[in-house]
């Protein structure tokens, strides 16, 4: 596997883990209110 692959399977994981932790906070502000 070359290194370009990784860097782009690495960012899509880290923007989905942003999006996922973002998701959650979000819904934990809404249920708090």
């Amino acid at each position: 596997m070359n290194m370009k692959t990784f860097e782009m399977r690495e960012k899509r994981l880290a923007e989905l883990l942003g999006a996922k932790v973002l998701w959650e906070f979000y819904q934990c502000c809404n249920r708090g209110n």
